[in-house]
């Protein structure tokens, strides 16, 4: 098997995989086993992290956040890793076939629950319809707005499959996150449905005034995971669960983020509701059909 290793890791992190496969010997002995699907699974084997982010001097320092915290996961946990920066699709794909192949951070939705298996939470979005802060769209009932907006997602991201069972007529599915705003500026949109993160990040880049859009409409809140090829031994997700939740319990959790300049806040909601162990397993939870405005917290 080839592994392709991000230019920035070096030598270093080469040889930092070749120390991870020894200790793995080491601590499982080598020996393959039988997973679910009766294919042979070699406990030695590192695991496949498709990087979420490599350059952390954009706007999006959540990015890089979220590849710290989860090479710091696996790496408490005593599992080897390489580290693979692929197109979310082509990363969504391999994780499917399995197996040892990591993405994040995945929204666990209803659909996808069995397609991998999980280990989280590691974050909270809350899903939002932003808008032309003049716009009209605050004042109409939620149900008018799904049926006669133009509304622009990112193909692919779970809002699209969403909004498309909620019954938007007019859903407009673009290849690139990246193009929402943009097009909501020149008037091609009404609405976008986009994370918190992501809409700050495109106002930077396009030098837009934060008040030149609003929050339309909070709909739903989504926790986010680590998604792992179904074939991961069970005994693996228990220990890369275990760490998560020391590092959480440690503060580690809440430096790592203040990091990167995310909300730490342990008196927060965000963060209470990442400390809360009730909210694992919890996936999303829709919030009403009221519309609502003004700013909302979340990756």
């Amino acid at each position: 098997m080839t592994c392709r290793v991000p230019g920035r890791a070096g030598t270093f992190r080469v040889w930092q995989n070749i120390a991870g496969r020894l200790l793995s010997l080491l601590f499982f002995g080598g020996f393959p086993v039988c997973s679910s699907a009766g294919q042979q699974i070699d406990l030695a084997a590192p695991y496949t992290l498709h990087l979420y982010e490599i350059d952390n001097s954009g706007p999006r320092p959540d990015l890089a956040y979220f590849d710290t915290l989860v090479q710091t996961v696996f790496d408490q946990a005593g599992l080897p890793h390489i580290e693979e920066k692929n197109p979310w699709k082509r990363a969504y794909q391999a994780t499917l076939s399995g197996p040892r192949q990591v993405i994040y951070p995945t929204t666990r939705t209803p659909d996808r629950e069995d397609l991998f298996t999980w280990v989280g939470p590691v974050s909270r979005t809350v899903w939002s319809l932003y808008g032309l802060s003049d716009g009209p769209w605050r004042e109409m009932p939620f149900e008018n707005v799904l049926s006669q907006a133009r509304i622009g997602v990112a193909m692919g991201a779970a809002r699209e499959d969403y909004l498309r069972q909620r019954g938007v007529a007019n859903l407009v599915s673009v290849p690139r996150q990246e193009l929402l705003v943009p097009m909501l500026m020149a008037q091609r949109l009404d609405l976008v449905a986009l994370g918190i993160s992501h809409l700050r990040a495109d106002l930077a880049t396009h030098n837009i005034p934060a008040n030149r859009i609003s929050s339309m409409a909070v709909y739903r809140i989504c926790y986010l995971y680590l998604a792992l090829s179904r074939d991961t031994p069970s005994d693996h997700l228990d220990a890369l669960q275990k760490s998560l939740n020391r590092i959480k319990e440690s503060g580690e959790f809440a430096k790592v983020r203040q990091k990167f300049g995310l909300e730490s806040d342990e008196q927060g909601s965000f963060m209470r509701a990442m400390m809360d162990r009730g909210n694992d397993g919890l996936g999303c939870v829709d919030v009403g059909s009221g519309m609502e405005s003004g700013s909302t917290t979340g990756e």
